[in-house]
């Protein structure tokens, strides 16, 4: 058991030969030149074949990501790719130059080149038993094709726009199709006969999924819905908004339990298909996600983006924590990681410039918008009441936008650099300057700010932090800690001195204030009482790891480490306790504390890579 607060501080060892946390990422691939647009198992689940608008079909190892055998034959942008599912050498790619390729994996050369659609085929799907093909194409048709002779059987048409999406049943002769039109159409492909036509979307349907028992078809349209059909009653089955933006794929699991879906928000969702609640949620891309499969098994996920790569992940993983360990991506390294004190709200900020707004109060995490200033960024921070969203950039500004609409409120220019920036309140920032000036802003005259006054004659070398408020402010001088108190009228007085065992590496106040966490070089972490400046508990870090960044927020203090684990400890009401540690892969940069759960957290990397976790104490 540890030390109660305010007994005599022993130090607590924290160790890092125990990881609770998995990043259900399991690998990723960008090999790519352009969109990947399509992905599509092998019927064991040993290979992933992926397309692009590169032009080029590509066999990767399912297990590791990496490139087994690269297919170029097509002359344009290529749309779709599927495999038998059933052993077979083949796997089928259809392009923007109007023809459907049948390919020979072990030989790297066409098998066969089938021609007749008069516009770019966009779909290609195998029958059960691989006898046959159906493409579907921009010329409005569904063609049938003999796959031993490559002879067009039939054209099913029907269609009065460019048809998105065709598929065989699982079994019996049936193809199902989607297209521009808003409807999607059920064949019978071996008369060519339309049997049902379903047409509730009120945008273009752009992917359709049967389930593996053949009852069940599904269909995402731009009209950011799902619906599932009945094809044994022929009515619809249920209607799910499965998006903030355009649904581009839907597959059903091997099982037929769930169901997913991938989006323009750059998000692919999982579905129960019994109570249709949404399972889990999966980010990572940044950009359209253009396809998601489930493998052969159901345990892991496919995705195809048009950020130009691919992404395996662990479904075990996603969904037994479906609000937790979910990782996304800035372009950038990411400079900010906070909650809102309200804990609605978090923002991530990359360097490059993009600020993205999540709301994360009750139900699942969802990114609201994000906010492009077109600056290189140091930091983002919101205001008390949320309301606004505060940028620090490397040109001596701070930005203000509304947090309701992402417009750009106020500017406050600097003459040199922004060391430090924080809301005083709503309608106040303070931000303290490179020539160690301390300046207090109001929102009614941006262009100046209200007072100015000399905190410290040398910032080259030291840390420097604000409480919420702005009225104490932390400042280093090696191993000496200053505490300031900050008055508008008259100016700063020092308040207290804290001699430390080693040079200052960061220092945070926590958002209630009560707290201060001081980070030192020698791998300590001591939390102190801001009131009375007293040691209440000390942490020895790793000393194998260098430490790269510690926030705090109420009781919570957290160490992020350079080799890529967090490690965190939660300050209780009684007694001080360990929470956990996860690798990340990447360097820590930016932590940040959600106000009314402890076990919450978000953190961003040098790498661009965020995480939003939900801790579990370490058994």
């Amino acid at each position: 058991m540890f030390a109660k607060p305010y007994d005599s501080p022993q130090i607590i060892i924290l160790q890092t030969n125990k990881s609770q946390y998995m990043d259900p990422l399991l690998w990723s691939n960008r090999e790519h030149g352009d969109n990947v647009i399509c992905v599509c198992f092998s019927w064991d689940g040993s290979m992933l074949a992926t397309v692009s608008f590169d032009k080029s079909v590509r066999i990767l190892d399912a297990q590791t990501g990496e490139e087994i055998w690269k297919f170029v034959h097509h002359t344009e942008s290529v749309f779709c790719v599927a495999f038998p599912p059933c052993p077979s050498r083949l796997v089928a790619s259809c392009s923007e130059d109007k023809t459907i390729v049948l390919w020979d994996i072990h030989s790297n050369q066409p098998k066969k080149v089938l021609s007749g659609h008069t516009g770019w085929v966009y779909s290609v799907s195998f029958s059960h038993d691989a006898k046959r093909l159906a493409s579907s194409s921009l010329d409005e048709t569904v063609r049938i094709w003999d796959v031993e002779s490559g002879d067009e059987l039939r054209s099913l048409k029907g269609h009065s726009g460019w048809i998105y999406g065709c598929r065989f049943a699982p079994s019996d002769g049936w193809v199902a199709s989607c297209a521009d039109d808003q409807s999607v159409r059920l064949w019978d492909s071996n008369t060519g006969e339309e049997v049902k036509k379903f047409a509730k979307h009120w945008g273009p349907v752009s992917g359709i999924s049967f389930s593996s028992d053949g009852k069940l078809l599904a269909s995402v349209s731009s009209d950011k819905t799902m619906r599932l059909w009945d094809l044994v009653s022929g009515t619809e089955r249920a209607m799910i908004e499965a998006g903030t933006g355009w649904l581009y794929s839907c597959d059903f699991s091997p099982c037929g339990t769930r169901v997913a879906c991938t989006s323009e928000d750059k998000t692919s969702r999982i579905f129960d298909v019994t109570t249709k609640t949404e399972l889990a949620r999966i980010f990572g891309h940044t950009a359209s996600v253009a396809c998601g499969r489930f493998d052969p098994t159901g345990n892991f996920f496919a995705t195809s983006s048009e950020d130009h790569t691919i992404r395996m992940c662990d479904l075990a993983v996603v969904l037994a924590h479906p609000h937790s360990k979910i990782h996304c991506s800035h372009s950038s390294a990411v400079v900010a990681a906070v909650y809102s004190d309200d804990g609605m709200f978090a923002l991530t900020a990359g360097s490059f410039g993009d600020i993205t707004l999540w709301g994360v109060g009750a139900g699942p995490l969802m990114e609201i918008r994000t906010i492009q200033t077109g600056k290189t960024l140091e930091t983002a921070f919101f205001s008390s009441d949320s309301g606004q969203i505060a940028a620090l950039t490397d040109d001596f500004n701070v930005l203000v936008f509304e947090a309701s609409n992402g417009v750009l409120a106020r500017t406050y220019t600097h003459s040199c650099r922004v060391l430090l920036a924080r809301f005083a309140s709503p309608s106040q920032i303070v931000t303290i300057t490179e020539d160690g000036m301390f300046h207090r802003w109001d929102v009614t005259s941006p262009s100046a700010p209200s007072k100015s006054f000399s905190v410290t004659n040398d910032t080259s070398n030291c840390v420097i932090s604000l409480n919420t408020d702005g009225s104490v402010l932390a400042i280093s001088s090696q191993s000496e800690l200053k505490l300031l108190g900050i008055d508008s009228k008259t100016g700063v007085r020092e308040s207290s001195r804290l001699q430390l065992s080693a040079s200052v590496v960061s220092v945070r106040f926590s958002s209630a204030g009560r707290r201060l966490c001081v980070q030192t070089s020698d791998f300590l972490v001591g939390v102190y009482d801001a009131v009375t400046h007293q040691l209440v508990q000390q942490y020895q870090l790793p000393q194998s790891v260098a430490t790269c960044n510690i926030s705090c927020n109420g009781f919570i203090g957290f160490a992020g480490l350079s080799d890529g684990q967090l490690i965190a400890a939660s300050e209780g009401l009684n007694n001080l306790n360990s929470i956990g540690v996860f690798d990340a892969h990447s360097r820590v940069t930016c932590i940040g504390v959600h106000p009314m759960d402890a076990t919450k957290v978000v953190f961003g990397t040098v790498t661009g890579t965020f995480y939003f976790l939900e801790l579990l104490p370490v058994s």
